[in-house]
């Protein structure tokens, strides 16, 4: 019962998503930094890492593994003849493993918040964070590598400041400041056009679903395409009216 698909994807989504994706970037603060242990430190877990991942993929990819492997600092034999990477349950910490889950998650929210207002990327950003005030440690006792990541310059604990965009997750509210970042009435209303595209795109693909005729004729296939459609859109309408909202909010305060 060898499913050789899975193994390869499941390979494949931890390396390119969680070495390549974050390791590799969380460690280039501390390698472009002056601290030398933590360069040492950071080196040498991204090298071990390294090894054993060449050693899972080259059952899948034998000949450019082995020329990695061979281009790797120190002596070595041949990849080939190498032993199996070994499971050390000594080498899993839960804890740990949930609070990078959170703490990569917020750098993706942020993100996802810069990417949603067209933040440009040299345009660093203020986070106001409110809630469990153990995750706000967490998130500021790593404050180096994310900021980095999310092109924050400054984290502070405090009240939502109007014009906010919002952020929740686990426990922890966060709000990033947009007044003096972007054009606030010319973002607004280019969303509010894009939320129009999106509603009449809704609409459209709604009736096609609810005609009999289309249901019984088109392929399988053809129906759950357009239901996945349908779905994508409408969570697309959501994150639009959440952002109209976040872009309305002077306007609320200052009318109250």
């Amino acid at each position: 019962n060898f499913r050789i698909n899975e193994a390869a994807k499941t390979i494949y989504d931890r390396f390119w998503h969680e070495f390549c994706d974050w390791y590799l970037e969380e460690i280039k603060v501390r390698l472009y930094g002056k601290n030398e242990y933590k360069k040492k430190v950071a080196k040498s877990v991204a090298l071990w890492v390294l090894e054993n991942y060449l050693k899972l993929l080259h059952p899948f990819m034998p000949f450019i593994t082995e020329e990695i492997w061979n281009r790797l600092p120190g002596e070595r034999d041949l990849l080939c003849t190498s032993s199996w990477p070994s499971w050390e349950k000594n080498l899993i910490e839960k804890e740990i493993e949930e609070k990078m889950q959170f703490l990569m998650e917020f750098v993706e929210k942020v993100r996802n918040v810069r990417g949603e207002f067209r933040i440009p990327p040299k345009q660093k950003i203020r986070v106001i964070l409110r809630g469990d005030e153990d995750k706000i440690k967490l998130i500021k006792d790593e404050f180096e590598w994310i900021s980095f990541l999310a092109g924050i310059e400054e984290i502070k604990e405090g009240e939502r400041e109007p014009l906010s965009a919002s952020v929740v997750l686990h426990g922890v509210e966060a709000y990033v400041p947009l007044k003096d970042i972007i054009d606030v009435e010319r973002e607004r209303k280019r969303v509010e056009k894009e939320k129009e595209q999106v509603e009449h795109r809704i609409k459209s693909l709604r009736a096609r679903l609810s005609n009999a005729e289309f249901l019984e004729k088109a392929p399988v296939k053809v129906v759950e395409e357009t239901e996945e459609k349908l779905k994508k859109l409408e969570e697309k309408y959501r994150v639009l009216e959440r952002i109209i909202s976040d872009l309305s909010l002077d306007k609320e305060i200052k009318n109250e």
